[in-house]
């Protein structure tokens, strides 16, 4: 039958009828091919549900393993288990004696409100300031130890249960005998005990992260071998158990997972992903002071994801909503925290939510504008007579890639502004404030880069943990092939990538947008391994994140889609075999050597000076000194301590440069002013303080030369307090050991006293031997 059209409007109808029917004839094809879908469908639930309990019993073996790992390793290096209560808290130096002080103030306190109410109201921390440690501290992990413990003691002294085993253990040497307790109803076993329990979720979140990231459970296996393989590169929570990235790391792989599983497949995102993010990024500021510098790496990486296209305006907004959230939440709980409430984060979130808004609304804009453009082209083309029966076939392809100039515009433009406008602002605050308590951080960067160099700078620099990354790490990754795997991986990504972008035809150009060939979730791990590597560099201590990211990117080897080449499953999967039987020939030796350290502690200088300050001073007498003894004096006597480890309170930094005069060439009489105006009754000194130093250019007449240049050509006050001196007046030597002296402070004034003999006492140190000699 033929049918003929008389005029235009019908010539239109008919040809809108066709395009519909073409439309309807692809529905149709595509509802032919969906039974087979549904088919997996019905399948894919049971399937899915084996997968997900495998992947659950497996993190939750890794993380027993990992218990067991460190738990054991801390055992063997101190026989823990033997020591007594004093030894075992002397084993806490520097910062770890401190935070756990917090947590035996809430175990031992009467009530739960009187333990925080004197945490609140401490004034035994910087004595004589009454300061409020959940503000100037992260000490939120103890506070829930606390907690728990009395709720368990509590629990098991109601049903009867007896919690731990106490016995005397007979030290040798002339040492008296110990009590030594073991058991979760020891204090200080239950402290650990969440210390381990922190590092098998490390382990089972790292392996669930790798699963995640390389859809394959063979990738989370390789994810954990490699962090197992290198432990001894990727943490030290078995040697140092209560520093904060002992609580903090699992907790930031936790926040890193949430952020990669909102980008995942460029799913949209919602509300669920800004509560995930916004609770664990609260769990991590709230842990270490220094989440907040890895999270602002994190903002960074994923606005300029967003600038280039990978990621689309809803990933940022609810990134940077979830985050301004956990922020607002993190400095209610650290009661307002200045280091984190006028933080370059905090500053930085604003300014990538106006641009985002800003470059959409303009972006809107131009498309409502250009859509109209088109449409009234379209109408003066259809009163043509020779375009009448030729209708633009709809676009139903994907939304095209963002172009080149349009990228390198949006950086260019985008990336500087909310950088530059985050300074500022942060600036600003900081001045209208008057707080510098990041400083010091500023000062640091610089002065790797440069020659600049102050007392504060140096502190951190002589420490070999604040050093560059040694070579001997780099070597021991390269050893175990993890390097290799990582950079293979990252290869893998980079030519993927490249391959889609450039391809052949330019249908085939155009036939993914830039999340497609740049996966989203994996470009962001692979950002944030290349910022970890560069502070990595700068400072050693950060290869706690540098290294098990490492870890995390070789799960990428499992994934199939990167290696197109290998064409069998087979060949893939013995190819990582023959990977990890590599890695393992010197990985099992890295176990081995770790498992192998065996030792006792003991330090009898420490336990005379402690047992000296509880029975010969009174018990609000303060004491200044090396903030590491410092924090030792405070858990285990409790007297008030004017310096502490703690160093990110301007304050703070300025008050322990005046305690440090004491091992400056500054006068005695200097000296003993300014302790004597921070109201310091005793001065503690360390013998290896005062004559030497880990490494050249170190010493602290060294660092006080860089600082007080005017007062080189004096000799050190130190070693003339310490013994050269029988008596140092105005100052009293009234202890002395081989490692320790203690110089009391007198409130008399320095003109008016007369000389008299100091009460010297001498304690001599027995000879070392182990248990039970």
């Amino acid at each position: 039958m033929v049918v003929k059209i008389t005029n235009n409007a019908e010539k239109k109808k008919v040809v809108g009828a066709m395009v519909k029917k073409e439309k309807n004839s692809k529905n149709v094809n595509s509802t032919k091919k969906k039974p087979e879908g549904e088919r997996q469908a019905v399948s894919n639930p049971e399937r899915s549900v084996y997968y997900s309990l495998a992947i659950v019993f497996l993190a939750f073996g890794f993380s027993c393993l990992s218990i067991y790992h460190v738990s054991t390793m801390f055992e063997n290096d101190r026989h823990f288990s033997h020591l007594s209560t004093l030894e075992r808290e002397m084993t806490f130096r520097t910062e770890m004696g401190l935070y756990y002080f917090y947590y035996k103030t809430i175990v031992e306190a009467p009530t739960i409100f009187d333990g925080l109410y004197s945490i609140i109201n401490n004034n035994v921390t910087e004595y004589p300031l009454v300061i409020n440690t959940l503000k100037r501290f992260n000490i939120h992990p103890e506070l829930f130890l606390g907690f728990l413990y009395r709720g368990f003691d509590h629990l098991c002294t109601s049903l009867g249960i007896e919690n731990k085993q106490c016995w005397q253990v007979e030290r040798g040497g002339g040492l008296p005998p110990v009590l030594s307790c073991e058991g979760m109803g020891d204090p200080a076993y239950f402290y650990l005990t969440g210390v381990w329990f922190m590092a098998g979720l490390c382990v089972a979140t790292l392996f669930i992260f790798g699963v995640h990231l390389s859809d394959s459970i063979l990738g989370g296996f390789l994810a954990v071998v490699c962090y197992f393989y290198n432990h001894g590169e990727c943490t030290r929570v078995q040697w140092t158990p209560p520093l904060r990235e002992s609580f903090c790391y699992p907790l930031l792989l936790m926040q890193m997972l949430q952020v990669t599983i909102c980008l995942k497949n460029n799913a949209e995102p919602s509300v669920k992903h800004i509560i995930t993010i916004a609770v664990s990024t609260v769990a991590c500021l709230i842990t270490w002071q220094f989440a907040q510098f890895v999270l602002t790496t994190q903002a960074i990486i994923l606005f300029i994801m967003y600038l280039v296209g990978i990621i689309n305006h809803h990933h940022i907004l609810v990134y940077t909503l979830g985050m301004a959230v956990g922020i607002q939440h993190s400095i209610a709980l650290l009661c307002g925290n200045e280091l984190l409430a006028f933080s370059f984060l905090v500053c930085l979130l604003a300014p990538i939510l106006i641009f985002t808004v800003g470059a959409e609304r303009l972006q809107f804009h131009y498309e409502q504008k250009a859509k109209k453009l088109k449409a009234a082209q379209h109408e003066g083309s259809e009163t043509s007579p020779q375009n009448a029966q030729t209708p633009e076939p709809e676009d139903n392809a994907k939304p095209k890639r963002m172009s080149v100039e349009m990228m390198i515009t949006r950086l260019l433009v985008g990336l500087p502004a909310t950088i530059f406008s985050a300074l500022y602002t942060k600036d600003r605050l900081s001045k209208i404030m008057g707080t510098e308590d990041d400083a010091h951080i500023f000062d640091l960067l610089r002065s790797k880069f440069t020659t600049f160099k102050n007392f504060h700078t140096m502190l951190y620099t002589c420490s070999p943990e604040f050093d560059f990354l040694g070579f001997d790490t780099i070597e021991k990754i390269m050893w175990t092939l993890l390097l290799p795997a990582a950079f293979l991986s990252a290869v893998g990504i980079i030519v993927r990538g490249l391959r889609l972008t450039f391809a052949k035809t330019r249908s085939e150009r155009k036939r993914y947008k830039w999340s497609e060939i740049w996966e989203p979730d994996v470009v962001y791990n692979l950002c944030q391994l290349c910022v970890f590597a560069v502070m990595a560099l700068m400072v050693m201590r950060l290869k706690l994140f540098f290294t098990p990211h490492l870890c995390l990117m070789t799960s990428l080897l499992a994934s199939r889609k990167y290696w197109p080449c290998i064409r069998n499953v087979e060949v893939h999967w013995a190819l990582i075999a023959v990977l990890m039987s590599g890695m393992s020939a010197q990985g099992i030796k890295n176990i081995a050597e770790q498992r192998n350290i065996i030792g006792e502690y003991s330090n009898v200088p420490l336990e005379e000076l402690v047992e000296w300050v509880r029975t010969e001073t009174h018990p609000q007498a303060s004491f200044a000194g090396p903030m590491p003894v410092m924090a030792n004096l405070l858990l285990s006597t409790g007297r008030p301590i004017v310096n502490h480890p703690h160093y990110e309170d301007a304050g703070l930094r300025e008050r322990t440069k005046k305690v440090y005069s004491v091992f400056s060439r500054k006068t005695i009489p200097v000296v003993y002013k300014t302790l004597l105006l921070m109201k310091v009754d005793y001065v503690v000194l360390e013998e290896s303080w005062c004559f030497g130093a880990s490494k050249s250019g170190c010493s602290m007449t060294d660092i006080w030369d860089v600082e007080d240049p005017d007062s080189k050509n004096r000799p050190p006050v130190c070693p003339v307090l310490f013994r050269l001196v029988p008596d140092p007046y105005p100052f009293r030597r009234v202890f002395v050991n081989d490692d320790y002296a203690v110089l009391q402070v007198s409130k008399s004034d320095p003109h008016k006293l007369e000389v008299k003999t100091s009460r010297y006492v001498e304690l001599v140190s027995p000879p070392l031997k182990e248990y039970g000699q």
